[in-house]
C-alpha cells in the first residue's frame, strides 16, 4: 500500500475543495416557476431555486406576444434575501432552507392578450434551466349590456323595481337582488347597506348610481357603511359613500368591483383586511378623500386613516385619486399579497412617498372606457 505524503494530501484537498464547493453552490430549480394572477397590463412570476449560496446566479426574463418571432428582454427576476419573504403575521410562501426566491414582473402590456414568458436560470458555479410560461392579461370587467335593470329610490319598503314603481330603499332592493341584476340607485340619500346576497361569475350583482344626481349611501357614523363580507361577484359603481369608519368593507370576498365612486368622511374608505380567500378585486376611477393634512402640522405622529387597504391575490388598483390619508394605498400585513396586487399604480405623492397624502393617476389613454 502506498502512503501519500501529508503535503500531497493537503494539496489534493485544496484542489478538490473548490470543485466540491462549486458543486454545492450550483443553482437548480426547487420547483416549477409560478405565475401570479394577472392584471390588465401586468404579469408576475416567481421561481424558487436551490443552491446559489454565493448569490451570483440570475434568472433572466424575456417576453413576447404569443407566437411572435422576437423576444423582448425584461428585467431579471429579483433575488430575495433569504428569509425576507416571510410575513411577520399571516401567510408566506413555503421556501426550503437551502433555497431562495426569485420574483419579478412584466409591465405595460396589452389587456386581454396572450403572452409567453421565458425564464433562463444561469449560475457561474454550475446549473442552468430554461422554462417558457404561457399567460394572458386580464380585461376590465363590465356588466352585460342586456343585464336586467331594477330601479331603486329612497324609501322605507315596497316597490317592484320598475321605472314607475322602484324599490323603496336598499333593504327592499337587496331582498329582490339576483345574480346578473343591475340595481340602479336614483338620486337621493340612502342608509347603510349590508350585503349578504352574492352574484355569480360572469353575472355580478351591480349596485350602480344613475346619472340624474348623486346616489348617496350615508352611514350616519356606523362601523361599516357598506358591508360586503364573505360574498362574491358584487360590484359598486358611481356611488357616493360617506359618514362611517369603513366605507366599503369586503373581507373574505372574491371578484369585488369598486368603480367611479366618491368616498369621504371615512377612516378606512375601502377595506379588505381579513384574508380568507380574498381574490380578484378591481378598484379603479374612484375619488377617495380623507382628513389628513400633509405635510403634518403637529407632533401627533402618523394618522390611522388609510385610503385603500387590501390583502389577498389578483387585485387591480388603478387610476384612483386618493388624498388626505396616512397611507393612500396599503397592502395589509396579515396575509399574502401577490406580486401584481397594485398593477401599474403610479403615485403622485408629496416627497415621493407611497404613504403620502395624495395619489393620483389619470386614466385617459390607458384602459378603454366601458358602458
Amino acid at each position: 500500500m502506498k502512503i501519500i505524503p501529508a503535503c500531497l494530501a493537503v494539496a489534493l484537498a485544496l484542489v478538490l475543495l473548490p470543485v466540491r464547493l462549486a458543486a454545492a453552490d450550483a443553482a437548480s430549480p426547487a420547483a416549477e416557476p409560478v405565475l401570479e394572477p394577472s392584471t390588465t397590463t401586468c404579469l408576475g412570476v416567481y421561481w424558487i431555486v436551490r443552491g446559489d449560496d454565493d448569490g451570483d446566479g440570475r434568472v433572466a426574463l424575456a417576453w413576447r406576444v404569443a407566437g411572435a418571432p422576437e423576444w423582448t428582454p425584461g428585467a431579471d427576476l429579483f433575488r430575495v434575501v433569504k428569509g425576507h419573504h416571510k410575513q411577520p403575521k399571516g401567510a408566506s410562501l413555503d421556501i426550503p432552507d437551502d433555497a431562495r426566491l426569485f420574483a419579478g414582473s412584466v409591465l405595460w402590456l396589452k389587456p386581454g392578450t396572450d403572452y409567453e414568458l421565458r425564464l433562463s436560470l444561469a449560475d457561474p458555479d454550475g446549473g442552468a434551466a430554461e422554462k417558457i410560461l404561457h399567460a394572458r392579461t386580464a380585461v376590465e370587467p363590465f356588466a352585460a349590456k342586456d343585464a336586467p335593470i331594477r330601479h331603486v329610490a329612497p324609501g322605507d319598503g315596497g316597490g317592484t323595481g320598475t321605472t314607475d314603481d322602484p324599490f323603496k330603499g336598499l333593504a327592499a332592493a337587496h331582498a329582490a337582488a339576483k345574480p346578473g341584476d343591475i340595481m340602479l340607485l336614483h338620486a337621493g340619500v340612502y342608509g347603510p347597506l349590508p350585503i349578504t346576497v352574492s352574484g355569480e361569475p360572469g353575472k355580478p350583482i351591480v349596485w350602480r348610481g344613475t346619472d340624474d344626481g348623486e346616489a348617496i349611501i350615508d352611514g350616519g357614523g356606523v362601523h361599516r357603511v357598506i358591508a360586503a363580507v364573505g360574498v362574491h361577484d358584487v360590484w359598486f359603481e358611481n356611488l357616493t359613500v360617506r359618514n362611517g369608519e369603513r366605507g366599503i368593507a369586503f373581507h373574505e370576498s372574491q371578484r369585488i368591483v369598486v368603480r367611479r365612486c366618491h368616498l369621504y368622511k371615512l377612516v378606512y374608505p375601502i377595506a379588505a383586511t381579513v384574508d380568507k380567500g380574498n381574490v380578484g378585486f378591481f378598484i379603479c376611477d374612484n375619488l377617495i378623500e380623507g382628513p389628513c393634512v400633509w405635510p403634518r402640522t403637529d407632533a401627533k405622529g402618523i394618522e390611522a386613516e388609510r385610503g385603500i387597504q387590501v390583502i389577498g391575490e389578483g387585485h387591480e388598483i388603478c387610476y384612483n385619486r386618493v388624498r388626505g390619508f396616512a397611507d393612500a394605498i396599503d397592502t395589509f400585513q396579515e396575509g399574502r399579497c401577490s406580486a401584481t396586487a397594485a398593477e401599474v399604480v403610479i403615485l403622485v405623492a408629496t416627497r415621493g412617498s407611497t404613504s403620502g397624502a395624495s395619489a393620483s393617476v389619470p386614466r385617459e389613454g390607458h384602459l378603454p372606457r366601458g358602458p
